[in-house]
Protein backbone atom coordinates (compact mmCIF):
# COMPACT_ATOMS: atom_id res chain seq x y z
CA UNK A 1 0.00 0.00 0.00
CA UNK A 2 1.57 3.37 -1.12
CA UNK A 3 0.83 6.24 1.27
CA UNK A 4 -0.50 9.47 -0.24
CA UNK A 5 1.98 12.36 -0.28
CA UNK A 6 1.70 15.71 1.64
CA UNK A 7 2.31 18.95 0.41
CA UNK A 8 4.84 19.85 3.53
CA UNK A 9 6.29 16.56 4.80
CA UNK A 10 7.11 15.37 1.27
CA UNK A 11 8.76 18.19 0.27
CA UNK A 12 10.98 17.92 3.68
CA UNK A 13 11.77 14.33 2.33
CA UNK A 14 12.50 15.35 -1.33
CA UNK A 15 14.94 18.19 -0.07
CA UNK A 16 16.53 15.33 2.56
CA UNK A 17 16.83 12.76 -0.30
CA UNK A 18 18.42 15.99 -2.95
CA UNK A 19 21.04 16.66 0.27
CA UNK A 20 21.93 12.98 0.60
CA UNK A 21 22.37 12.81 -3.35
CA UNK A 22 24.66 16.35 -3.44
CA UNK A 23 26.57 15.16 -0.24
CA UNK A 24 27.51 11.58 -1.99
CA UNK A 25 28.19 13.29 -5.17
CA UNK A 26 30.37 15.25 -3.75
CA UNK A 27 31.92 12.66 -1.07
CA UNK A 28 32.77 10.64 -4.66
CA UNK A 29 34.23 13.98 -6.77
CA UNK A 30 36.70 14.89 -3.72
CA UNK A 31 38.08 11.00 -3.91
CA UNK A 32 38.86 11.53 -7.45
CA UNK A 33 40.13 15.19 -7.17
CA UNK A 34 42.66 13.17 -4.56
CA UNK A 35 43.58 10.56 -6.83
CA UNK A 36 43.83 13.04 -9.16
CA UNK A 37 46.10 15.55 -7.15
CA UNK A 38 48.09 12.19 -6.79
CA UNK A 39 48.47 11.46 -10.50
CA UNK A 40 48.18 14.05 -12.37
CA UNK A 41 50.74 18.04 -12.37
CA UNK A 42 47.27 19.96 -11.11
CA UNK A 43 48.04 22.96 -9.92
CA UNK A 44 47.29 24.83 -5.86
CA UNK A 45 45.57 27.66 -7.58
CA UNK A 46 42.89 25.17 -9.18
CA UNK A 47 41.98 23.31 -6.57
CA UNK A 48 39.78 25.85 -5.08
CA UNK A 49 37.74 26.18 -8.56
CA UNK A 50 37.39 22.29 -8.74
CA UNK A 51 36.25 22.56 -5.38
CA UNK A 52 33.69 24.88 -6.32
CA UNK A 53 32.45 22.88 -9.46
CA UNK A 54 32.00 19.87 -7.39
CA UNK A 55 29.64 21.77 -5.01
CA UNK A 56 27.47 23.11 -7.96
CA UNK A 57 27.76 20.44 -9.62
CA UNK A 58 26.61 18.07 -6.52
CA UNK A 59 23.64 21.13 -5.64
CA UNK A 60 22.11 20.70 -9.39
CA UNK A 61 22.37 16.85 -9.49
CA UNK A 62 20.38 16.98 -5.23
CA UNK A 63 18.09 19.28 -6.89
CA UNK A 64 17.25 17.27 -10.18
CA UNK A 65 16.66 14.63 -7.59
CA UNK A 66 14.47 16.68 -5.01
CA UNK A 67 12.42 18.21 -7.99
CA UNK A 68 12.65 15.79 -10.71
CA UNK A 69 11.90 16.60 -14.21
CA UNK A 70 8.87 18.68 -14.94
CA UNK A 71 8.08 18.87 -11.24
CA UNK A 72 6.75 21.84 -8.71
CA UNK A 73 8.02 23.82 -6.47
CA UNK A 74 11.52 23.67 -8.19
CA UNK A 75 12.81 27.16 -6.47
CA UNK A 76 11.90 26.22 -3.05
CA UNK A 77 12.86 23.13 -3.17
CA UNK A 78 16.16 23.58 -4.83
CA UNK A 79 17.36 26.49 -2.62
CA UNK A 80 16.69 24.35 0.22
CA UNK A 81 18.64 21.75 -1.41
CA UNK A 82 21.94 24.22 -1.75
CA UNK A 83 21.43 25.71 1.58
CA UNK A 84 21.28 22.23 3.20
CA UNK A 85 24.19 20.94 1.53
CA UNK A 86 26.30 24.14 1.90
CA UNK A 87 25.58 24.03 5.71
CA UNK A 88 26.26 20.24 5.86
CA UNK A 89 29.49 20.73 4.35
CA UNK A 90 30.79 23.57 6.49
CA UNK A 91 29.38 21.50 10.13
CA UNK A 92 31.78 18.37 8.49
CA UNK A 93 34.38 20.39 7.19
CA UNK A 94 34.68 22.13 11.25
CA UNK A 95 33.83 18.54 12.67
CA UNK A 96 36.76 17.04 10.95
CA UNK A 97 38.88 19.32 12.00
CA UNK A 98 39.29 21.94 9.20
CA UNK A 99 38.85 24.85 11.49
CA UNK A 100 35.61 27.16 11.82
CA UNK A 101 35.40 29.03 8.42
CA UNK A 102 35.12 32.83 8.62
CA UNK A 103 31.72 33.94 9.17
CA UNK A 104 31.21 35.79 5.34
CA UNK A 105 33.34 32.65 4.03
CA UNK A 106 30.14 30.44 5.45
CA UNK A 107 27.83 32.76 4.78
CA UNK A 108 29.18 33.04 1.11
CA UNK A 109 29.34 29.18 0.56
CA UNK A 110 25.98 29.05 1.90
CA UNK A 111 24.27 31.92 -0.68
CA UNK A 112 26.24 30.18 -3.42
CA UNK A 113 24.25 26.81 -2.45
CA UNK A 114 21.34 28.46 -2.29
CA UNK A 115 21.63 30.16 -5.91
CA UNK A 116 22.82 27.31 -7.50
CA UNK A 117 20.02 24.87 -5.79
CA UNK A 118 17.32 28.03 -6.37
CA UNK A 119 18.55 27.88 -10.38
CA UNK A 120 19.15 24.60 -10.99
CA UNK A 121 15.68 23.62 -9.19
CA UNK A 122 13.90 26.40 -11.90
CA UNK A 123 16.04 24.77 -14.58
CA UNK A 124 14.54 21.44 -13.22
CA UNK A 125 10.91 22.40 -13.02
CA UNK A 126 10.48 23.21 -16.47
CA UNK A 127 12.39 20.64 -17.88
CA UNK A 128 9.58 18.40 -20.29
CA UNK A 129 8.82 15.55 -17.75
CA UNK A 130 9.78 11.92 -18.63
CA UNK A 131 7.30 10.13 -20.55
CA UNK A 132 5.09 7.44 -19.14
CA UNK A 133 6.57 4.09 -20.43
CA UNK A 134 4.24 1.79 -22.72
CA UNK A 135 2.95 -1.70 -20.70
CA UNK A 136 5.07 -4.65 -22.06
CA UNK A 137 1.23 -6.11 -23.10
CA UNK A 138 0.43 -2.99 -25.24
Amino acid sequence: MRLAKSGAGSAAIDVLKGTGVAAGLSVGAVLLLALGLKALPISDTAIPIINQVIKIASVGAGTLMAVGRGGERGLPKGAAVGAAYMLLGTLVYYLLGGGAATPVAALADVGLGTAAGAVCGILSANMPAPAARKSARA
